[in-house]
């Protein structure tokens, strides 16, 4: 009975102290609570959860400064080194191997119609490249979620989906950058490989390459260009493919997650292991104060953008204006620009509800000359052989015609209750242009 009544007195004044805000005192009584091995009321076990929270978070948070801080490190000491990579090789365009070609249309069921080649569908997928990326995604994300209670990372969940609503997450939210793997990261990166195995076919594709990715993420545009190196590995290239990757993203954990799992995904010896990142974690919306415009100056091949443009007008003025001065100042004289953004939200910037052919044209160019570049190709890509969804019973369509997310299929049902399979998804614009 004794037992009983310290043990709700303790958890009594644990109460008082924090609806009272007395954060220190709250904490000295419940290491005492702990230390009573009591049976923890609902909000002591909420309490400790947050405390764990906190902790990861703040240690995810040391590290990444840390890591940020080592690769700077690196970077110093290898400047000897990566300067001869700014020198132009005349023979360093990999050679555009037919072959090559027809496979991935094949595996990735290339269709266009004729006399409109803007318009791209793909419904398949490079089977071999994204089944050993997802297998090792759901492996990196089940380790790394089993520590947190599963309605934390729901929260997290619904910070993510203001994106289907039209507007801008908070990406600081605890836990997001797990979640964003979990919802965005294979279709980013899926379209990223098709990206980059346009620029391919089209005969731009360097051996040596020094790419700035602007609002990075986790790196997808990166992780969808391994993807194809792999690809053209397993197919018989035999020359060895340097990538220099600076990647600007002001969410460290990201940036963090990215990396980490970057390790894990070449860790067997993928063409692509030798990749040097440099991560900068410094705002894009204080480029001109925080001076992170002190990147070398007409040094990138290429420059890239991918689902990053602003529903909020004046943050899209403001980001528009800052992307204009890094492709200006940044971009190498021969390189260029590759933007990606979501078929819906390029139409919605525009307030255009019409979705025909000579829009598009009209739009895409307007919303290049407000960088200002110049346009050298663009491709709608899309999962489906219409630009315009009205009528399609898309849920239908993607069961019987797209691949299946088989790993992380699971692990999203379990958590989010997710009511459709989790297929391979194309809605994007893929822009490649030029100063």
């Amino acid at each position: 009975m004794i037992n009983w009544f310290k043990n709700w007195w303790r958890s009594y004044q644990f109460a008082s102290a924090l609806k009272g805000k007395k954060f220190k005192l709250a904490e000295k009584i419940f290491q005492e609570i702990q230390k009573s091995d009591a049976n923890l009321s609902i909000l002591e076990s909420i309490y400790l959860e947050n405390q764990r929270l906190l902790s990861s978070l703040d240690t995810y948070k040391k590290e990444t400064l840390s890591l940020r801080k080592r690769v700077s490190e690196i970077q110093e000491s290898q400047k000897s080194v990566a300067l001869p990579i700014a020198i132009k090789l005349e023979n360093d365009i990999i050679d555009v191997n037919s072959e090559i070609v027809r496979f991935i249309c094949h595996e990735t069921k290339f269709k266009f119609e004729s006399g409109d080649t803007e318009f791209l569908q793909f419904t398949g997928i490079d089977n071999e490249v994204f089944d050993n990326l997802e297998s090792k995604l759901a492996n990196y994300v089940n380790k790394e979620l089993s520590r947190y209670h599963e309605d934390e990372i729901r929260l997290a969940y619904n910070e993510l989906k203001k994106v289907k609503l039209g507007k801008d997450p908070d990406y600081s939210y605890p836990l997001i950058e797990y979640v964003y793997l979990l919802e965005y990261f294979l279709d980013n990166t899926y379209c990223s490989y098709i990206a980059w195995f346009l620029i391919y076919r089209s005969g731009k594709l360097r051996s040596n390459l020094k790419i700035l990715d602007v609002a990075a993420g986790h790196g997808t545009m990166l992780y969808g260009l391994a993807g194809l190196i792999e690809r053209l590995h397993k197919s018989g290239l035999e020359t060895s493919v340097h990538i220099n990757y600076h990647a600007l993203e002001q969410q460290d954990l990201f940036l963090k997650t990215g990396l980490e799992f970057w390790q894990e995904y070449t860790s067997d010896n993928h063409p692509s292991s030798n990749t040097f990142w440099r991560l900068d974690s410094s705002n894009l919306f204080d480029y001109y104060k925080q001076k992170i415009d002190n990147l070398p100056v007409e040094f990138f091949d290429f420059i890239v953008i991918c689902h990053c443009f602003f529903w909020e007008f004046d943050r899209r003025a403001t980001s528009t204006q800052i992307y204009s001065d890094i492709f200006q100042k940044h971009l190498a004289k021969d390189g260029y620009v590759i933007l990606i953004i979501q078929a819906s939200k390029l139409f919605a910037l525009f307030d255009e509800k019409r979705r025909t052919k000579e829009v598009e044209a009209e739009i895409v160019q307007d919303f290049i000359n407000s960088f200002p570049l110049k346009l050298v190709w663009y491709k709608r890509v899309d999962s489906t052989d219409k630009r315009e969804k009205a009528g399609i019973d898309f849920n239908k369509f993607a069961k019987e015609n797209l691949p299946l997310q088989k790993y992380l299929y699971t692990i999203k049902k379990k958590l989010f209750n997710i009511k459709f399979d989790s297929r391979y998804v194309l809605d994007d614009y893929i822009i490649f242009a030029k100063n």
